[in-house]
């Protein structure tokens, strides 16, 4: 429904009333009706139809009486939904009467309005009635004639209100209908139109309405809808139709009349309306208006958000005793001057004091409202929160009063009257409309302006308000400043001084010629909205659709986004692409579906202006705009441009948090103490560690927080520190620490050094520390390992070599180079190396050499060789072992071997080969000498026991030569368990140096250097991984196992023990079945178990997604018979029976065809980049096995997890 108070609802009450005229001469009653006391007045011709009604007022029961008891429940409900507001308060019914004395039966039809009070309450309700009965119609031809003109004058005056008239008749299914229900349903005037005709009209979207509604008019009698309409020219407008039933006497329905009324200009004007109102109250700044004396009148919610108080609480209160005291003094001067009339406006920048008692900073501009006679007037307040810059000491220059004259830059035109009604103030609009000078507008000269036919009647309406001051709305037409007229709607009210007196009226004046012509008015609404917009102060525009186009913009929001007009019209996400992957298209679409406003402050935006990309920050409001259906079609969009704010903001918090973050963040332990007591300022959990402290001893001395320092040289240092300025670095110092209770012992490497504030004193002192109690025991235990192994080695009488097959050259032990007659600064090539050597071995070497630094091969070489008489002064018989090392390409970079001399050990093996040749060779002939001639027999015997005597010493000193090379054997065992560990020292080296590096000199580095030294710490704990597992593939391969019950469930479950961490981050299932106990050595079995559980938790595979998949894990057993044993199963140890264990799982699994190489020392089947390892494990699985008389295997197939299979001799 329309509002009663709309331009339009004037001009049809005013029409109404004329063709009430006329219907009363044709015989239709009138009745009005006092909503709240329920009296109703009925003038005669009612009296009469209703059958006889007495004089007077008369109770709404009481007629009640007089209506068919039949029909008196409808016409209650009929009237109780025309006294409710939201039905719009329209009356329609057809009804039948009965006359109490004569019990004449007679058909009416009534039809009425209600109106409604400011709150909505029902102030009046009347209409008319008028006779339907059929049997009237007929029974004069005067009778006729009257009704026949009544219902002609009816349909003039409904055509000449933009409505039309329509009767239905149901036995004959025919309608009638006049000129005005064809324009208004089709745009055409024309009677040969047919019934369908008006039904193809009607929007497809609205047909059920319609549908809906004659379902509900067959119940009621009523009829009432209201749809969109097609004309021919594809026009769009609103119809509302109204019309009732009429029945016979049998209560059967025969006729249907009514009426239908363009309610297209209504529709528009409620959709301008909205789009104003959204503006103004949705302004991002404060407004409001207030007395003289500074009471406030109205505000906006952008003025209570402000301040934190309702309107009702600022309407209690003045601006003043909302300023903050210290404000007031400097502000009171100008404020008496505008009250005074020496300003214009005053533009302050002050404090208010928010309700929740913070301190809101604003931009305040006060612009005095008044006239030549109201001395009063009133005070237009705009407020603009600057808190922000204020807080951040960067004020953004802004202008010095936004929207200063509100009444200029307004739209809409806006006047002022005196108590006579005489003009006293008209804003620029109004005066750019007439075209007049000012001065001739004032008093009573704006009713020159207006069109001659409507200037005495709105002059009269005007006084007749202002007479009795009571709201004033009133249409004209106005001559323009061009001599064309345009519609304009004049309302206004009284205004009162403070003490209460009446000072004159207020108003506006808005053009509303499309409006009424009912021609463009939806654009011009839009551009006045787009001159609100273009002319807002801060950056705004218009984003319309659910594509975000761009609809409008002013310059500020076309200067922001840095690319000119050419965004205009294009989507958001077309016009401005940077915004992808930002959050503003997806807070856009959000605020499009659910019509909910979102405010954001200091939001970061990247933006390319100007060609440039940049970063940007903003305080802005996305706000919904509806149309009258309430659905969401555009969404405004208010923003200002905080960046300067938010970088010194950012930059203040970044340079107090800045030290902090220095000492919490970092790698290494830090601490900071201020002052020369040595307060603890910030303190990071490295550190605490390390102090066995927590976090509780901030704001202590560090002599309190750690007591223990008290008897070591640390206090010193750092008082000198302090006092100096000086750096202190000390490394490896032995510390006695109490670290959570109980005594602790360490080594540290630590560095104090001064921290300085910007005037250059000093205030504090970081200090950085490092334990290195593990390197610096490991560094004592490797002297101690080398002291043993230079031992060892002089003890095994062993040279040692290594080949750079890179460059050539020979690195020779100074025993090696003795043993070959070089120099022992002599540098050695490949060719001077084999110089010395016997020809014939040359060739040799060269071939153990190349098979060794073969790719896929082992690697490993073992040859002998004898060194030339000639070059050395003697000739030696040497036996060289070694191993190639290979890159991560594969190839041969170098290798490492040792060299013993066995020249002795061969002398004595050919001694004892050719005695025994010898030897035999006298036994033969013995022998035959005793086969020809048993009288040589004793001789024979005799000298056979000396030759056994001279065998048995011969076999004497071969077992001696056997002793000598087992112990040399077990020598090299030990050089090598040895030279291993002796590996390790360099390598710790490299490690300790690289860490160092990376903690003092990472800045200098850069990111390349801390990327090498990476690689350098990796490569070097890769080493020490594979020295690691040389050592123990050592142990295994010389220690012999030993044979006690081992419960192999007891093994397992110390094996998953160390694996805990592993196996609670990849959430592994570990499946154990029942487990026999074995004889074997506890440790290595261990190893065996440890090695096979970590591979199958390293091997596990990833899904699709790139996420690896839960390893699951089983390990059962089972005895078998020798029987059942594989065939390419080969124990070294015989038995009956054996134990089966397997361990499967579902990792990635291998091919077959590898099952023999992964048991080799250093193959592997995947990069170590893939998977980490050193190609060690599943050896040293193989020599556990195989030294308690077992076999390991494995089966797998790519993708489908593996099984490792071991057998142990029962």
């Amino acid at each position: 429904m329309t509002d009663p108070d709309s331009p339009v609802d004037k001009i049809n009450a005013a029409r109404l009333e004329r063709v009430t005229t006329a219907i009363q001469a044709a015989g239709i009653g009138i009745w009005e009706m006092n909503p709240i006391h329920k009296l109703v007045y009925l003038d005669d011709c009612s009296r009469v139809l209703f059958g006889g009604l007495p004089d007077g007022i008369i109770s709404f029961e009481q007629l009640l009486t007089y209506i068919h008891l039949d029909e008196r429940q409808k016409v209650r409900q009929a009237v109780e939904l025309a006294l409710t507001a939201p039905m719009g308060g329209s009356y329609e019914i057809a009804f039948r009467t009965i006359n109490p004395e004569t019990g004449q039966v007679r058909w009416l039809y009534s039809k009425g309005s209600a109106h409604f009070d400011r709150d909505g309450q029902p102030d009046r309700f009347l209409g008319t009635v008028q006779d339907r009965t059929p049997t009237g119609w007929a029974q004069t031809s005067r009778d006729r004639n009257e009704t026949l003109m009544s219902e002609k004058m009816a349909e003039v005056a409904l055509d000449n209100a933009n409505a039309g008239y329509f009767r239905y008749s149901i036995p004959d299914d025919r309608l009638d209908y006049s000129l005005g229900f064809a324009r208004v349903m089709t745009g055409l005037e024309s009677h040969a139109l047919a019934y369908q005709d008006f039904l193809d009209r009607i929007h497809p979207d609205d047909l059920l309405i319609r549908a809906n509604a004659f379902n509900v008019a067959v119940q009621t009698g009523r009829l009432d809808y209201e749809v969109r309409i097609v004309w021919y020219d594809d026009t769009i407008h609103w119809m509302r139709a109204r019309g009732n039933y009429l029945y016979d006497k049998s209560g059967n329905p025969y006729l249907l009349t009514g009426t239908v009324y363009d309610t297209t200009a209504e529709h528009l004007q409620r959709e301008a309306e909205a789009l104003l109102v959204a503006a103004f109250t949705n302004a991002s700044v404060g407004m409001g208006f207030t007395e003289l004396n500074g009471q406030f009148i109205t505000v906006n919610s952008a003025f209570t958000e402000l301040l934190g108080y309702t309107e009702e609480e600022l309407y209690a209160t003045t601006d003043r005793a909302l300023t903050h005291p210290d404000d007031r003094p400097q502000h009171d001067e100008p404020i008496r001057e505008l009250v005074a009339g020496k300003r214009q406006f005053v533009n302050l920048v002050k404090r208010y004091i928010h309700k929740d008692g913070t301190i809101r900073w604003a931009d305040v501009n006060l612009t005095r409202i008044t006239g030549s006679v109201d001395k009063q007037g009133r005070i237009l307040e705009t407020v603009r929160d600057i808190s922000a810059e204020i807080d951040n000491q960067q004020l953004v220059a802004t202008s010095g009063a936004l929207f200063r004259n509100v009444t200029n830059s307004s739209p809409t035109g806006l006047w002022l009257s005196d108590e006579a009604g005489s003009l006293t103030y008209l804003n620029k609009t109004l005066v750019d409309w007439s075209g007049l000078p000012y001065e001739s507008l004032l008093g009573a000269g704006w009713d020159n302006a207006i069109v001659e036919e409507d200037r005495l009647i709105s002059a009269q309406i005007f006084q007749n308000a202002v007479a009795a001051r009571a709201h004033y709305d009133v249409m004209f037409r106005l001559i323009k400043r061009d001599g064309s007229a345009m519609w304009c709607r004049a309302a206004g009210d009284p205004y009162y001084r403070e003490d209460g007196s009446y000072a004159g009226y207020a108003g506006f004046c808005m053009d509303i010629d499309e409006l009424v012509s009912g021609r463009s008015a939806l654009q011009d609404s839009e551009a006045k909205f787009r001159s609100l917009i273009e002319e807002a102060p801060v950056a705004t525009c218009l984003f319309v659709g659910r594509d975000l186009t761009i609809e409008v913009a002013n310059e500020p929001m076309i200067e922001m986004w840095g690319k000119g007009n050419a965004v205009l019209g294009k989507p958001l996400a077309e016009a401005i692409p940077e915004l992808e992957g930002q959050p503003f298209l997806a807070i856009l679409d959000d605020v499009y579906t659910t019509g909910k406003t979102y405010t954001a402050q200091g939001m970061r935006a990247d933006l390319v202006v100007n060609g440039v990309l940049g970063t940007y920050y903003f305080d802005y409001t996305y706000k919904p705009l509806c149309n009258a259906a309430g659905e969401v079609y555009a969404i405004m969009d208010m923003a200002v441009n905080v960046t300067e704010a938010v970088k010194a903001r950012q930059e203040l918090e970044e340079s107090e948090l800045f030290s902090r973050d220095i000492v919490e963040t970092s790698p290494v332990a830090k601490v900071v103490c201020l002052g020369a007591d040595m307060i603890i300022r910030t303190v990071n959990e490295k550190m605490q560690a390390m102090l066995g402290r927590d976090r509780s001893i901030i704001g202590m001395p560090i002599i309190d927080a750690v007591p223990e320092l008290k008897s070591t040289l640390l206090l010193d240092r750092l008082r000198h520190v302090f006092s100096t300025g000086e750096t202190f670095y000390q490394p490896e110092e032995k510390i006695d620490l109490i670290k959570f209770g109980r005594p602790y012992t360490g080594y540290y490497n630590y560095t104090y050094k001064a921290l300085y504030n910007t005037a250059g004193e000093r205030y504090g002192i970081m200090i950085t520390a490092t334990e290195v109690t593990d390197q610096v025991v490991a560094r004592q235990k490797v002297e101690e390992a080398e002291s043993s192994l230079r031992g060892a080695i002089e003890l095994a009488e062993l040279g040692t070599l290594q080949i750079d097959l890179k460059t050539g050259n020979l690195l020779y032990s100074d025993r090696l180079k003795y043993w070959l007659g070089l120099e022992k600064e002599e540098a050695i090539t490949l060719r001077k190396g084999l110089r010395p050597i016997r020809k014939a071995d040359r060739v040799i070497i060269r071939d153990y050499i190349t098979k060794a630094v073969t790719q896929g091969k082992e690697g490993a070489f073992d040859v002998e060789y004898t060194v030339n008489a000639t070059s050395t002064s003697r000739e030696r018989i040497l036996h060289a072992q070694g191993k190639a090392f290979f890159n991560e390409e594969g190839e041969a970079v170098k290798i490492i071997g040792t060299v013993q001399d066995i020249t002795e050990q061969r002398k004595i093996q050919i001694a004892l080969e050719r005695l025994v040749q010898e030897r035999t060779e006298e036994l033969e002939a013995t022998n035959e000498e005793l086969a020809a001639t048993n009288e040589e027999l004793a001789a024979t015997n005799e000298e056979l026991a000396e030759a056994n005597e001279e065998l048995a010493k011969s076999n004497t000193g071969l077992a001696e030569s056997n002793q000598l090379l087992t112990r040399s054997n077990q020598n090299l065992e030990q050089f090598a368990y040895i030279a291993s560990h002796d590996l390790q020292e360099p390598l710790r080296k490299v490690q300790q140096f690289s860490s160092l590096l990376r903690e003092q000199y990472a800045e200098v580095l850069g990111n390349s250097g801390n990327d090498l030294l990476h690689r350098m710490e990796s490569a070097g704990s890769r080493m020490s991984m594979l020295i690691r597992d040389l050592l123990a593939f050592s142990r295994i391969s010389t220690r012999q196992a030993q044979a006690v019950p081992v419960p192999l469930r007891h093994v397992v479950d110390y094996a998953l023990e160390n694996l805990a961490v592993t196996v609670e981050e990849t959430n592994a299932q570990i499946r154990i079945a029942p487990l026999p106990t074995v004889q074997g050595d506890a440790l290595q079995l261990g190893q065996l178990f440890q090695n096979l559980l970590a591979n199958a938790l390293k091997f596990s595979q990833k899904d699709r997604a790139g996420y690896r998949i839960m390893p699951q894990i089983t390990i059962r057993a089972r005895e078998i018979p020798t029987s059942d044993l594989p065939p390419s199963i080969k124990p070294s140890r015989q038995t009956l029976t054996y134990h089966r264990i397997e361990v499967a799982d579902n990792g990635i699994g291998f091919d077959d065809k590898y099952v023999d190489r992964i048991f080799q020392v250093f193959q592997r089947l995947h990069n170590k980049n893939e998977y980490a390892g050193t190609g060690v494990g599943l050896a040293i699985c193989q020599k556990v096995v195989m030294n308690h008389g077992g076999v390991i295997t494995a089966t797998s197939q790519p993708g489908e997890g593996a099984t490792f299979t071991v057998y142990l001799p029962v």
